[in-house]
């Protein structure tokens, strides 16, 4: 999880602009971003949540996100979406997005993304170790040296 910084400090998009360059794209960020957005899910807007729209059109990623609650804030009960899972477009169909409907004894909602796309398949290596010429292994080791 990525969390650019507690509501209380300025959020600096910029940050987030340059953790997104250090990515290999595709990319799938996940993050408390604390921004409050009816176009993120919120039912309030605040400055945080107009920057996060704003590199969202920016930078052509894509929010996965349902306009599900993803916080239950204790004291006032209420329920914002500040945690955003961002992805390329080029990814967007391949993921069904979903918060659990148990908090499990926090205040987010844990979220559930997954995916009918078939995982590539990496074999273990192997190798015919009775059929190795070790003696001709040992004698170009000791050449290379």
């Amino acid at each position: 999880m990525f969390h650019i910084s507690p509501p209380s400090i300025a959020c600096n998009i910029t940050e987030l602009a340059d953790l997104i360059g250090l990515l290999p794209p595709p990319v799938l960020l996940l993050g408390d971003f604390s921004a409050h957005s009816q176009q993120l899910g919120s039912t309030k807007r605040r400055t945080r949540g107009k920057m996060v729209e704003h590199f969202l059109l920016k930078s052509n990623l894509s929010l996965l996100n349902s306009g599900s609650p993803t916080y239950l804030h204790p004291a006032t009960a209420s329920f914002s979406a500040i945690d955003l899972s961002i992805t390329h477009p080029s990814l967007y169909l391949d993921f069904c997005w979903q918060t659990d409907s148990d908090l499990h004894g926090i205040d987010h909602y844990p979220i559930v993304i997954t995916t009918d796309t078939p995982l590539p398949s990496f074999s273990k290596p192997t190798w015919k170790l009775h059929k190795a010429d070790w003696a001709a292994f040992s004698h170009q080791a000791a050449f290379d040296l």
